[in-house]
């Protein structure tokens, strides 16, 4: 196309020797001089060369060349003209968009491919989280998954506290049961020295309330704790079972370990917890107190067989109701002595409120106490 329209402007140039126009005017101008000598003849030759109506007249030529110049430049600006600059841009750039669309066409089906298969693996994974979270809810192995979550989340919540925290749930306390998931006691650095908070986290949905209630005193005193925390999941949480309460010395919350809208249920009970423990000064000899606790186990442990042998006794009672006024003589006597134990312990174990004392070593979480607690927990929780 570019090289057409230079052939045009060349064609009607006066000043290119080779152009048409130029010709023209070299061929009037030589015929004018050969004339020049009759001013008739060189009108005559200048009409002849300006007829149109000549076909070999000098302006017939120029026409005709001018006519052929441009059927050049409308023939290269032609896309539908073959072989013409436009035809072949416009052939080069059908080719390029019909492979560019190719390729998008072929990229957008890999795309939806990758997509239809990460969907697929996300509802593979997401029914395997669910099918392993409902066997957890109803196994053992869940239970445990909850009590480990419950015992890091006081670990990190009670870090850097005056008090020592460890988990108890393998080993036996003073009752010579396994009761009481773990124990927070209070260093010499508190007020509250020696005393402890006990918790119990459960995965079971049989306990009510008053079953709680009991498990919490039987580890308070398994653990030799003045209060006591129990750490209920929400998944087998009943509908009355109390989301936080408190009763005398025992708290009952309501925790979900995959809910962080919880978490400031239990860092409350926590706290709760530590503020109900009491101070205690024991009067006594340490080692009479060790030699009393140790005969309160036995006389318990005592009873405890009575009972059986009362039970096998009821099969035989008609023959051996000597043996019955025997055991029951002498379970009352154990009674009484066990009695006589535990009225010496509560004599020789003195409560002291000392309201300055306690003031002065105030039961307090450290800074960040909660946050940290939250971050000892798994980070995907909660994402299901």
């Amino acid at each position: 196309m570019s090289q057409g329209h230079t052939e045009l402007l060349r064609a009607l140039d006066p000043l290119a020797e080779d152009g048409a126009v130029a010709r023209f005017l070299r061929s009037l101008r030589e015929e004018l001089k050969g004339a020049d000598e009759d001013r008739a003849k060189q009108l005559s030759a200048a009409l002849a060369a300006l007829d149109a109506n000549d076909e070999g007249s000098l302006l017939s030529r120029l026409v005709r060349e001018t006519h052929q110049a441009r059927q050049e430049v409308l023939s290269a600006v032609n896309p539908d003209t073959p072989n013409s600059p436009l035809a072949i841009l416009k052939t080069s750039l059908t080719h390029l968009l019909q492979a560019h669309m190719a390729d998008q066409a072929e990229a957008a089906k890999r795309q939806e491919a990758r997509q239809t298969q990460f969907e697929k693996e996300v509802r593979e994974a997401l029914a395997r989280i669910e099918t392993k979270r409902s066997q957890d809810q109803k196994s053992v192995r869940g239970g445990l998954d909850f009590e480990d979550a419950v015992i890091s989340f006081v670990r990190a919540a009670t870090q850097g506290a005056a008090c020592v925290f460890d988990v108890t749930g393998a080993t036996a306390g003073v009752g010579r049961c396994k009761k009481g998931d773990a124990i927070l006691r209070f260093t010499g650095e508190s007020a509250f020295a020696g005393a402890g908070v006990v918790f119990e986290a459960k995965h079971d949905a049989t306990y009510t309330v008053q079953k709680a209630l009991d498990e919490l005193d039987a580890a308070r005193k398994n653990r030799d704790a003045s209060a006591g925390v129990f750490v209920m999941a929400r998944s087998h949480a009943s509908a009355v079972f109390p989301r936080f309460a408190r009763f005398g010395s025992n708290v009952l919350v309501v925790w979900d370990d995959e809910d962080p809208a919880t978490d400031a249920y239990l860092h409350a009970a926590i706290l709760l917890g530590m503020a109900l423990v009491m101070r205690v000064r024991t009067t006594g000899d340490a080692g009479d107190i060790a030699a009393l606790r140790d005969i309160e186990a036995r006389i318990e442990a005592e009873l405890s067989r009575l009972e059986k042998m009362e039970k096998h006794s009821e099969a035989i009672r008609k023959n051996v109701d000597g043996i019955s006024d025997e055991i029951r003589k002498a379970q009352k006597a154990l009674d009484r002595l066990l009695q006589n134990a535990q009225s010496t312990l509560r004599a020789l174990n003195v409560e002291l409120p000392d309201e300055a004392a306690e003031r002065g070593s105030p039961v307090l979480l450290p800074n960040g106490s909660f946050e940290g607690a939250v971050s000892a927990l798994p980070l995907e929780r909660g994402a299901a």
